[in-house]
């Protein structure tokens, strides 16, 4: 009888210790929960397909922000987690730094950079289970602050930060344990496939090769010199996946349009912790309540047709409760012209091949010529090294940076005609002649239509995406500008055509298409555009 209650008691204690993770806004409770040690690729629960990614991969230097980025099985997306007491470190495992909330600051929007380890609080965070899934806690006082993605959208370069706590999707975590999804890195001296797989797996049979060619993205695998070379490189590098973890298919919609930043907490309106309807909840708040005003409300948070409907103001409510309702006037990203800023950004990227990030983007529904022009002109063309003539031109490159910030992407990249990320296993690159291809061939899928000329011109001076396009059929380079709005002493012509911004044989901030493309070429362009 004393053992059945000195156990009774045991169980009791045990689980009175168990911590919990308290939600104020919905009162639920998540317990604490210690994931093993190990290596790790952190996926967000709203889309598995992409992953937390340090900035520029690598041997990233201290204060390099973190992100969101398409899985691609880089270091950058490999984190450490040891667990300190109750608490962990998130090392990222290049470097030996850990994942630190800038400036130990507690608030909505601070962002998420690697720094050495000083075993202070912004160093140390803690997992809460929900469902198969994390809440990720951070231990800056008063420990009521969550890692957060922006809005839940998922796209490359998504601003990851904390936000107080609450258990949306936006604050889902899904721990993915590398060694499960990858093959150990081979570093042994042959250069052969069949004998590296025996020495780390054991399995070098053509059937079990054929599935790993599968899964890693090489098709119609058949035994190869070529493909064979292919997955040793990749198991060389540590990112050869095992056949249980293929890689994502490619969203067949378009990617994904650039969500908002975060706004301020002075951009929108109080916190609502009350109950009842919209309404009543604005009238607490001494804020207007009438349809005119809500209209006004729900076009700044980026509702469209506000009819007052249920699920209207259930939204608007929602977002009021978590103390993220914009007030109008304030923009889709608290500032005007529709521009979303981001601090963390480089337009100067030297590996042309890859993404730049923004620091101003502009979005569908928010266009206007003051955000086209702004978005152009971050990218200083005319001295941007990235546009730089060498052995080659980049008009392609400058189009692709310019149409990703406006959410309208002309990809540089394509597996299978979809635009992906760079360097995705089995995608290959477009140049000029090849994105005319694919503009003619698909580009009505993501939302590019064919105008004439002076529309083209009339579109940019409105703000939508708008390019001038060339195929070159005697087999030489093609060329694709962005038009931008008439302006700088620049205006439209029929003889001249409309005013364009360019990377080429020579950049132009502004010119016009006949200088730009060569009066001969006139005829032969193509213009679209994108809402």
């Amino acid at each position: 009888m004393r053992k059945v209650i000195s156990m009774m008691l045991s169980i009791i204690i045990a689980v009175s210790c168990l911590m919990v993770l308290t939600i104020p806004a919905s009162a639920a409770s998540y317990y604490i929960r210690y994931p093993a040690n190990g290596d790790y690729v952190i996926v967000p629960e709203a889309n598995q397909n992409f992953a937390v990614d340090v900035s520029g991969g690598g041997a990233a230097p201290s204060k390099t922000s973190i992100g969101l980025w398409e899985r691609n099985g880089a270091e950058s997306q490999v984190f450490t987690l040891q667990r300190v007491g109750n608490w962990y470190k998130i090392i990222y495992k290049r470097t030996g730094q850990v994942l630190n909330v800038q400036n130990g600051s507690a608030k909505n929007d601070t962002r998420l950079w690697t720094y050495p380890f000083d075993n202070t609080d912004a160093c140390f965070f803690r997992f809460a289970q929900i469902g198969s899934s994390y809440l990720i806690q951070s231990k800056v006082q008063p420990q009521n602050y969550l890692i957060d993605l922006d809005n839940a959208r998922c796209f490359n370069g998504s601003i990851i930060h904390l936000w107080s706590a609450h258990d949306n999707l936006s604050a889902r975590w899904k721990l993915v344990p590398v060694a499960k999804e990858y093959f150990p890195r081979y570093d042994g001296p042959s250069g052969s496939l069949i004998t590296a797989m025996n020495k780390i797996d054991g399995n070098s049979s053509y059937s079990y090769r054929s599935k790993i060619a599968s899964a890693n993205g090489i098709s119609n695998y058949s035994g190869t010199s070529s493909q064979n070379t292919q997955i040793l490189n990749l198991l060389k590098q540590g990112k050869l996946r095992r056949p249980e973890y293929p890689i994502s298919k490619p969203n067949p919609t378009p990617t994904p349009k650039p969500a908002p930043l975060q706004p301020s907490s002075s951009d929108c309106f109080p916190k609502y912790n009350g109950s009842g309807s919209l309404v009543s909840a604005l009238k607490s708040l001494g804020i207007d309540s009438s349809y005119s005003y809500r209209s006004q409300i729900a076009s700044a948070n980026g509702i469209s047709g506000y009819c007052g409907s249920y699920s209207q103001n259930i939204t608007m409510l929602n977002l009021l409760k978590q103390g993220k309702l914009r007030k109008p006037g304030q923009g889709n990203n608290g500032t005007s012209g529709g521009i979303i800023t981001n601090s963390s950004y480089n337009v100067e990227v030297s590996n042309r091949a890859k993404e730049t990030t923004p620091h101003y983007m502009n979005t569908q529904g928010n266009r206007s010529a003051a955000a086209l022009n702004t978005v152009i002109d971050q990218f200083n063309v005319t001295s941007n090294r990235r546009y730089k003539v060498d052995s080659y031109t980049y008009c392609n490159i400058f189009a692709w940076d310019c149409t990703r910030a406006l959410g309208a992407e002309i990809p540089h990249w394509v597996k299978d005609n979809k635009p992906v990320s760079s360097y995705t296993i089995g995608a290959k690159e477009l140049n000029a002649n090849a994105t005319y291809n694919w503009l003619n061939n698909y580009g009505s899928v993501y939302g590019w239509r064919k105008v004439n000329a002076s529309q083209a011109q009339d579109r940019a001076n409105s703000g939508y995406p708008t390019v001038a396009v060339w195929k070159n059929t005697s087999g030489g380079s093609g060329h694709i500008a962005m038009i931008r709005p008439e302006g700088n002493g620049y205006v439209y012509s029929n003889a001249r055509g409309p005013v364009i911004a360019q990377a080429g044989g020579s950049n132009y901030n502004y010119a016009n298409v006949s200088t730009g493309f060569g009066s001969s070429k006139m005829s032969s362009i193509a213009y679209w555009t994108h809402d």
